[in-house]
């Protein structure tokens, strides 16, 4: 079996460093994935990937500054990769320069029209901005991540504008894809509460099933923070 770490301990490859740096970043090892990445491109200083990587593993740690050199230094390396338009948007995002975030991931879009992680970034700014007309379309499209915050932004979208039946599908799917983590964040938010009351009363007037509300009540139940007894 491939051994990644002994190879790199051998050849410290840069494809070996991009691909371990990826490894960290998934399971929430910033740190290490950082350290790689700045090995991959100090090996090899034009390499891609290892730009648009080391842009959001610095970004999830809340270095914009440096997230966004980097995101642009993968634009100029290559004007025409998408994932590097989508890294420099994600950072001017989170930046809160929703403008030219929209515009970064237009380009990307323009390269790669069917990227769902792109839509669904772009889908979320129109959110952020009240756009529920132009958001819905574009969270229908990213429906295939099986993502819980696109299906929990489509049923809010079309809650909000007024298809409430039509909102009720795309909330049983966000409960179906969440876990608890993911259900105790969201129902900490007021909207989040104010939703999932809806989408029960929904269940219970459009489909008349009840045992889905109950269910939906009790994941709600549970996700809620714990309170002090207000009975004493």
């Amino acid at each position: 079996m491939f051994n990644l770490n002994r190879a790199i301990e051998v050849s410290p490859h840069h494809f070996y460093l991009n691909t371990r740096g990826i490894v960290f970043l998934e399971y929430g090892y910033l740190l290490e994935a950082e350290q790689d990445l700045r090995r991959a491109i100090k090996v090899l200083p034009n390499y891609l990937e290892a730009h648009i990587n080391l842009s959001n593993v610095l970004r999830k740690k809340g270095d914009f500054k440096n997230a966004k050199k980097y995101g642009e230094l993968a634009v100029k390396l290559d004007p025409n990769s998408a994932a590097a338009w989508n890294a420099l948007g994600a950072q001017q995002m989170e930046s809160a320069k929703l403008d030219e975030a929209i515009a970064s991931f237009d380009k990307a879009l323009s390269l790669a029209p069917q990227a769902l992680v792109t839509i669904k970034n772009k889908a979320k700014i129109l959110v952020v901005q009240k756009k529920w007309q132009e958001a819905i379309p574009l969270l229908q499209s990213a429906i295939g991540l099986q993502d819980f915050e696109v299906f929990s932004m489509l049923s809010r979208a079309y809650y909000i504008v007024g298809e409430v039946e039509k909102a009720i599908d795309p909330f049983i799917e966000a409960m179906r894809v969440s876990n608890p983590v993911i259900r105790k964040n969201y129902f900490s938010a007021l909207e989040g509460v104010e939703h999932v009351i809806a989408m029960c009363d929904a269940l219970g007037v459009y489909r008349s099933n009840f045992s889905a509300v109950a269910e939906l009540y009790q994941l709600a139940i549970e996700a809620l923070p714990e309170t002090h007894d207000t009975h004493q």
